[in-house]
């Protein structure tokens, strides 16, 4: 039986556990880029896709409008580790929308989706 999700998280954290040690993430590209070629990294980015329905949670655009969609981090990667595979650090962004991101912006467009309304 493949390892469950928790599983997966629990080896990550204890694999992020004993480097945390000497390197801290934000200067580590080795350790995010393995992250983000993760089982569970992958895991996470579809269940994000999913709740998303394939659309983005900022415009409301979606692959059938020929963009390409994007798995946001809305608080970043490289400071907060911590919530990297939390499904309430996630939310879809469409290409455009990632990129006119500020790199600080931690903007959570789910929450206009959730009222029904567009940011």
């Amino acid at each position: 039986m493949p390892p469950s999700i928790e599983e997966i998280v629990a080896g990550l954290n204890a694999q992020k556990a004993a480097q945390v040690a000497t390197r801290k993430p934000k200067d580590d590209k080795a350790l995010r880029d393995a992250f983000y070629n993760s089982r569970a990294w992958k895991a996470a980015r579809y269940q994000a896709l999913k709740a998303a329905k394939g659309r983005c949670q900022a415009c409301g655009a979606s692959a059938a409008d020929g963009v390409k969609l994007c798995v946001d981090h809305i608080k970043p990667v490289r400071h907060f580790w911590h919530l990297r595979l939390e499904p309430t650090n996630l939310q879809v962004l469409c290409n455009d929308c990632n990129l006119a991101k500020a790199s600080k912006d931690m903007t959570d467009w789910r929450r206009s989706e959730k009222l029904g309304e567009r940011g």
